[in-house]
């Protein structure tokens, strides 16, 4: 009987977790996969950057200069200044916490410095995703995901900060993404770390938030894109309707973020994937985007400005509407902290959901 009643519930919407064999992923099975996608990352980034200028190690380029500078005992963001060609076309707009983790990585080459930091990245991020089966393992596979190994982005790590506790103090590296994962955490211990990490930089170098103000002054609008500012972007608060689903408040608080349109900064949204099917499908359809942007505005620009504003809406309508329609099509169910419970009272009852 309580297989037949699950397979009704499944059927009926209410159960939208896939299913799973009781025996959960050994420690064991994790830190093997994990270190082979670690070694895949690895070969792929070494393999995209052999041949290279020394100092070209793509979007890591800026924070292998970074690390040089913490390590020389100067600013980051007075060091690195823009000139007219990528990766030196623009400052250091990452928190200083981002240049102390790319530090120890700065020691090596720039190439070697890239790869090991991406076998990390990936890595950490395989076993976070495998905490409970090993079907989200396709989502290494989207293009967010490899775009993430050939830029050299912190978006990978950024992704695992969110969803594996032990790497919760590491959001502040890309902390728009981070301040998305406070939303899908609704954890104040996700929050304390993260700060906590920010302060110590603050009392150990109290110069660095200005320095990084002064740098963000006049590049926002140029490198960056608010979801929900596109056109139709507005639309995508209506997952909040879903309030009670951690991928719902992600889907929400990322659309309300700066963020760059060029397919990487989304890889968290492939977390609304909740089976092996979905997260296929994921993976297969992420690389729509590129190819109906290009069909539509023919070879990419290469006015940054004119690229972003070009890819924000093909992002909005290939990766954010389909997260949000399948988000939607969810019970509004799931487990949040007490006092949100309690403040819930006040909502209509088909607003309010359901504890799980």
């Amino acid at each position: 009987m309580s297989a037949i009643s699950s397979a009704v519930a499944h059927r009926s919407g209410l159960v939208t977790e896939p299913a799973r064999a009781t025996r959960l992923p050994s420690m064991q099975a994790r830190v093997a996969v994990s270190i082979g996608v670690a070694l895949i990352a690895f070969t792929l980034a070494i393999l995209r950057f052999r041949g290279a200028p020394y100092e070209y190690a793509g979007d890591f380029t800026w924070h292998w200069r970074a690390g040089r500078a913490m390590l020389d005992g100067a600013s980051p963001y007075r060091i690195i200044n823009a000139t007219p060609f990528y990766p030196y076309n623009s400052g250091y707009y990452y928190l200083l916490p981002t240049a102390v983790v790319a530090t120890p990585f700065s020691l090596l080459t720039p190439h070697g410095a890239l790869a090991t930091f991406v076998a990390c990245s990936f890595g950490m991020l395989a076993f976070a995703l495998t905490r409970d089966g090993f079907w989200r393992l396709p989502l290494l596979a989207s293009l967010p995901a490899v775009w993430t190994i050939f830029t050299g982005q912190v978006v990978a790590l950024a992704t695992a900060a969110i969803i594996l506790p032990a790497l919760w103090w590491l959001w502040p590296l890309k902390y728009t993404l981070g301040a998305a994962g406070a939303a899908y955490q609704l954890s104040v211990k996700y929050v304390a770390l993260g700060l906590g990490v920010v302060v110590v930089t603050m009392i150990v170098w109290p110069w660095w938030p200005r320095d990084w103000l002064a740098e963000l002054s006049d590049k926002n609008g140029t490198y960056y894109r608010v979801p929900l500012l596109v056109p139709g972007g507005l639309l995508l608060l209506a997952t909040l309707l879903r309030w009670r689903r951690p991928e719902a408040r992600l889907v929400a608080a990322l659309a309300c973020l700066p963020q760059t349109m060029l397919f990487y900064d989304q890889l968290p949204l492939l977390l609304a994937a909740s089976t092996y099917r979905q997260a296929l499908w994921f993976s297969v359809g992420s690389y729509a985007a590129p190819l109906i942007a290009n069909a539509i505005y023919g070879a990419a620009a290469t006015d940054p400005r004119v690229l972003f504003e070009r890819n924000a809406p093909v992002i909005v309508a290939c990766y954010y509407a389909p997260v949000a329609i399948l988000v939607l099509l969810r019970p509004n169910v799931g487990r949040v902290p007490r006092w949100l419970e309690r403040a819930s009272g006040v909502l209509p009852g088909w607003l309010r959901g359901a504890a799980t």
